[in-house]
């Protein structure tokens, strides 16, 4: 979940493509989406985990209240077997916060070739890290790397904006 002192809104394009924009102002682009299955990478970028559609959806949480979601559904095939992926992007109503996850189905993900504590087996959400021209640009980043990534499975992130 990330979550910030201000107006944060994430917009999503016909091609899958989101940004994230806080007070207005545009903070993230998307890069791709990816997972690593039957020791190979899958990816929006080339295609080999194309979008196939995109829906949007609404509910309430009895503790955080309203929210809207977009899915963006993609199609996984491995040995003729199709699996549906799809990645949500919830935006909440009462909080400047927005919640990111990523459904990998109902087929197990098997590999032989274990990846190492460096690696990664999903790539969702992911952003291009870039500098605007403003020189007011005083955005940041961090990430977690080595064995205790794994043990990481919620993230808050507070941007306070001054």
């Amino acid at each position: 979940m990330i979550g910030c002192w201000g107006n944060i809104n994430v917009s999503v394009d016909e091609k899958g493509g989101y940004i994230i924009r806080i007070n207005g102002k545009e903070w993230l682009r998307s890069s791709r989406t990816a997972l690593y299955a039957d020791n190979t990478w899958f990816s929006s970028d080339d295609n080999s985990l194309p979008l196939t559609n995109i829906t949007a959806t609404q509910g309430n949480d009895r503790n955080l209240g309203n929210w809207n979601e977009t899915r963006l559904h993609y199609d996984l095939v491995r040995n003729g077997i199709h699996t549906e992926i799809i990645a949500s992007i919830r935006q909440w109503s009462q909080i400047s916060a927005i919640t990111f996850y990523l459904d990998n189905g109902d087929r197990i993900l098997t590999n032989t070739v274990p990846l190492d504590t460096n690696q990664v087996r999903t790539v969702f959400p992911s952003f291009h890290i870039e500098k605007t021209n403003d020189d007011d640009d005083q955005r940041g980043y961090f990430a977690f790397a080595g064995e205790n990534v794994f043990s990481l499975y919620l993230v808050f992130l507070n941007i306070s904006l001054v």
